[in-house]
């Protein structure tokens, strides 16, 4: 199926299937809110389907993308195909590995953050807490961005209140773009693994995870973090 999607920064097409992780409404926020000009040197961590880096390529920036499926990065390169982008550099690799020296004026990812005691889907599962992929990236970015640079993450309330991603202050300004309401039921995490849904109202009891109710129904905030990298 041929999806099109429509941003700021213009519009592209991907294909979607039963192999690709939809195209999620806080990704399009994320989408909506990438600080892209031409002329930046954009690293999309995580690629997936290659919707960010297709459109920064689009823009006229110098993009890498990256991922640790092959067959996915094979799917993102056809998606900029199908929009006529070429010019983009893929790269088969977890985080930031093979990426030293390099730097970044922009680095954007998406990344899985959904918690359970054991793995879940690949695309899903943030670890025990949900953070896991967010603490690697946060704790790392500093060093492949030049001074000023941007680090955008969508970070969904499963993971935590924001105030637990504070420790970064001393090198990032923060700022959050945007937020989105996402509904929580029991039948979408049982089918990730039974007992989740229960495991998911303990983090909660805890103060793990940001998960709040109204009218009888659960949900969490999905927030774009902008982290401005403190100038030199």
């Amino acid at each position: 199926m041929i999806r099109t999607l429509i941003s700021p920064h213009g519009s592209i097409k991907i294909q979607e299937d039963s192999d690709t992780h939809p195209f999620s409404p806080l990704a399009q926020l994320a989408l909506d809110h990438l600080p892209l000009t031409k002329g930046l040197n954009v690293l999309d961590l995580g690629t997936g389907s290659g919707v960010y880096a297709i459109i920064a390529a689009q823009m006229g920036c110098t993009v890498l993308g990256t991922d640790i499926h092959e067959e996915i990065l094979a799917k993102a390169q056809e998606n900029a195909t199908v929009n006529g982008i070429s010019g983009i550099e893929w790269k088969k690799t977890p985080y930031f590995e093979g990426l030293e020296g390099r730097k970044f004026d922009l680095i954007v990812a998406n990344l899985p953050q959904t918690p359970a005691p054991k793995p879940i889907s690949l695309a899903k599962w943030g670890g025990p807490f949900g953070r896991s992929h967010l603490e690697i990236v946060l704790r790392s970015a500093p060093l492949y961005l030049y001074s000023g640079g941007i680090l955008i993450l969508t970070q969904l309330g499963l993971s935590g209140f924001p105030e637990r991603f504070r420790w970064v202050s001393p090198f990032f300004e923060i700022k959050i773009l945007g937020e989105l309401k996402r509904r929580l039921s029991l039948e979408e995490y049982e089918q990730h693994q039974p007992g989740l849904w229960n495991y998911l109202m303990d983090l909660r009891a805890q103060g793990e995870s940001e998960i709040l109710e109204d009218s009888g129904h659960y949900f969490c905030y999905g927030r774009i973090f902008q982290y401005k990298k403190h100038s030199s």
